[in-house]
């Protein structure tokens, strides 16, 4: 719907900044944040062009550069470009949560797992009441998993999921992290639970986490079909 909305406000105000960083991201964030599909490479393109538009129109904005993150990170694997976005943010806000967790997120998947975590457990502690707190909790047990600790993972997923309960990725890093303690009646829940939100998810379906050291998604990608995640 904020899609849809976005571009509506486009073909009246094509320059609008906003409205092209909420058609960014709604077309280029969501499948990554909330759903377990590659979205299709066109999408992505379209996502690039309008995070660049709204850039042109205002380089001030720490919304855009954390967007501008996100697609680096997930649709380019440019991590180095990413972390440059977030810390951008920062700069320009240095109390905002969302440009801790964009920055965590290119330090996990850049391979500096603990750093990682640490920057995303910082930005879950901002503020409890803020929405995307689920979101900041995933990325700490996506550090904590590169990072071998999976009991802090699990609990950091765990998190998630009370947070938002029943969202795809935070239920796969869950099944994964509880699998990996030998909490295996755990880790099949969280798989029952996954395929009761969505019955046609298959691992091989799965958009791979972009990770640098593809060891990473494998073991994660196996773990959850140990788990009972269909094929």
């Amino acid at each position: 719907m904020g899609t849809l909305l976005a571009e509506k406000a486009l073909e009246l105000a094509p320059d609008n900044y906003m409205a092209l960083a909420m058609a960014a991201a709604g077309l280029g964030a969501e499948e990554y944040l909330y759903g377990f599909r590659k979205p299709a490479d066109e999408v992505i393109d379209v996502a690039f062009a309008r995070i660049r538009g709204a850039l042109r129109e205002n380089n001030r904005s720490d919304m855009l550069h954390v967007t501008n993150a996100l697609l680096l990170l997930h649709a380019r694997r440019r991590y180095q470009d990413s972390i440059a976005a977030s810390r951008r943010a920062l700069d320009l806000n240095p109390d905002f949560n969302m440009g801790y967790w964009m920055l965590a997120a290119g330090q996990v998947f850049m391979g500096d797992y603990g750093a990682g975590a640490e920057t995303a457990m910082y930005a879950a502690g901002i503020d409890i009441r803020d929405p995307y707190v689920h979101l900041y909790s995933r990325v700490a047990g996506y550090g904590h998993f590169g990072a071998a600790r999976h009991e802090d993972a699990a609990d950091w997923f765990q998190r998630a999921d009370f947070l938002s309960p029943g969202l795809l990725p935070n239920l796969c890093g869950l099944a994964v992290s509880r699998w990996l303690v030998g909490d295996q009646e755990g880790a099949r829940d969280a798989v029952a639970r996954l395929v009761g939100e969505e019955p046609e998810f298959r691992v091989s379906e799965m958009e791979p986490l972009p990770f640098r050291d593809n060891a990473m998604w494998t073991r994660f990608a196996e773990t959850l079909l140990k788990a009972g995640a269909p094929a």
